[in-house]
């Protein structure tokens, strides 16, 4: 049987650390890449640039605004994505009142980088979290090795993002959908909505988890993943049966 190909995609502000909690769980099942999401400021250039380095066929793994960049990746490329994993995000585009705080965010960023990145840090992870020292550590080392320049292209990027309902209605290969019941950043109805949208999906709403699931909940995430990389090995098998 041939080895899936998956592709990890990060959020805004994360780099291949955000998944580092669950890659052993995943490497036994598949052949792991990381997508760079900090060098364009379009979503539709993130996923071509991603799709540049990978197999002629391939799972994709979207964290956040990563999840937008794999439902773009299932949009430009039908026929190249066998499922589609998305985690703490949504298939909206940009909200008119959510913009205005964007680039006030952006703006406190450019003047003080650090600063903004420590008001936003407690908002994004689960209360019970807050106070841990050596992983709210691990977590703010990894969102200031974005930098500025990478943050803004990311803001760009969010800022322009376009709607991809009718992608997520007519994504016909395994999909899943995962997401923190107390995530703050995207709340949960909008993983419900999306669960709802997609017509293969499996859902999994994890308690005691803010937004940043991979790193807060890495065993129930990587479960979740491992049964949605066993569906796509069923589904990429089933022609070949049936042939038999």
């Amino acid at each position: 049987m041939t080895r899936t190909s998956l592709l990890l995609v990060p959020g805004m502000l994360n780099d291949a650390r955000v998944w580092d909690a669950v890659r052993g769980a995943l490497e036994p099942l598949a052949d792991l890449h990381v997508a760079e999401v900090d060098r364009h400021d379009r979503i539709d250039a993130m996923a071509a640039a991603a799709a540049a380095g990978m197999p002629a066929r391939f799972a994709v793994a979207g964290f956040s605004m990563g999840g937008y960049v794999a439902l773009e990746l299932a949009r430009q490329f039908p026929g190249r994505i066998s499922g589609v994993a998305l985690l703490g995000t949504s298939c909206r585009a940009e909200h008119a009142d959510a913009a205005p705080r964007r680039r006030a965010l952006l703006e406190k960023a450019r003047a003080d980088f650090n600063g903004a990145v420590d008001s936003v840090l407690p908002y994004t992870i689960h209360p019970s979290r807050q106070q841990d020292a050596a992983f709210t550590a691990g977590l703010r080392a990894m969102m200031l090795a974005t930098g500025i320049e990478g943050y803004a292209r990311q803001v760009q990027a969010l800022l322009y993002r376009y709607d991809q309902s009718a992608t997520a209605r007519h994504f016909a290969g395994p999909a899943c959908v995962i997401h923190g019941r107390d995530d703050r950043v995207v709340p949960l109805a909008l993983g419900e909505e999306l669960a709802q949208m997609m017509p293969h999906a499996r859902n999994t709403w994890v308690p005691d988890c803010g937004h940043m699931a991979p790193v807060e909940q890495p065993q129930a995430v990587a479960a979740a993943l491992a049964q949605w990389l066993a569906s796509i090995a069923v589904a990429d098998a089933a022609p070949a049966r049936s042939e038999a």
